[in-house]
């Protein structure tokens, strides 16, 4: 494949790699919930990177989870989460269709 697209690399030996772990859900929407069955455990996560870019949005929601000022949304759900639920996969197919 180097050698394809970068024809001066074929004979370049790899010194290192790394690999950006991806996560994602069916719904595209990220998983905020408590970890079932621990009542001081969350999981936060499956944004593929774009928990970065909403960090703090991100934060305060989950801060105001914790201490029980809003109710979480079904969106988040670990398991049974809704079809179609609002993600921006629902949405790009929205617009598409």
């Amino acid at each position: 494949y180097l050698t394809k697209r970068f024809p001066d690399l074929s004979g370049a030996k790899v010194k290192e790699r790394r690999l950006c772990q991806y996560t994602s859900t069916s719904d595209s929407n990220w998983i905020v919930a408590q970890v079932p069955g621990f009542k001081d455990q969350w999981i936060v996560g499956a944004g593929s990177g774009h928990g970065f870019k909403h960090g703090p949005a991100l934060g305060k929601y989950v801060a105001d989870l914790i201490e029980e000022k809003i109710k979480p949304e079904t969106k988040f759900a670990i398991n049974e989460r809704p079809y179609n639920s609002g993600g921006w996969l629902h949405l790009y197919n929205r617009q598409h269709l």
